[in-house]
């Protein structure tokens, strides 16, 4: 009898330990992505560049300088380029030149580039990354020949490949 009751209590322990220990398992599929991600803001969207002194016989007025920051994030490629362009307020006065420099960690900046209406490299070779608070500085030198005027222009600055 007593051996009767063990092989009971064994088959209630072990039908209980089969009953927990079951396992099921299921597959899920799981589809990730990234998309291309192109983005660029300036810190501020005016600059003001106002000419207001010159030396007693020189030709040259005292050049004007205003700062901004730019700031990219691109997963395109490195190809990527900054382009500026003139696109609104017409071309600049003659005997004026307004010049625009972009820094970059992730690219290649150009030297002071002359504005125009037509689109220009700025920075180019821009690796993929995030390029954060850079400086952008424009200038502008005028002639003592240029008549006083005040105008706005719109600068154009596009993040292309």
């Amino acid at each position: 009898m007593k051996t009767r009751i063990f092989i009971v209590g064994l088959l209630i322990a072990l039908i209980a330990t089969l009953a927990i220990s079951q396992t099921v398992t299921t597959n899920q599929t799981l589809n990730i992505s990234v998309a291309q991600v192109v983005k660029m803001t300036v810190s501020s969207p005016t600059v003001n560049l106002a000419i207001t002194d010159g030396v007693a016989g020189e030709e040259d007025l005292t050049a004007a300088t205003g700062t901004s920051t730019y700031s990219i994030t691109q997963n395109v490629g490195n190809t990527m380029k900054i382009t500026a362009v003139l696109s609104a307020g017409g071309p600049i006065p003659a005997d004026v030149t307004v010049g625009l420099s972009m820094s970059s960690t992730k690219g290649s900046s150009t030297p002071i580039l002359n504005l125009t209406e037509t689109a220009q490299d700025v920075v180019t070779d821009i690796a993929r990354g995030a390029d954060k608070d850079q400086n952008m500085t424009y200038t502008m030198n005028a002639k003592a020949t240029v008549a006083p005027f005040n105008e706005s222009k719109t600068v154009l600055l596009t993040l292309t490949n």
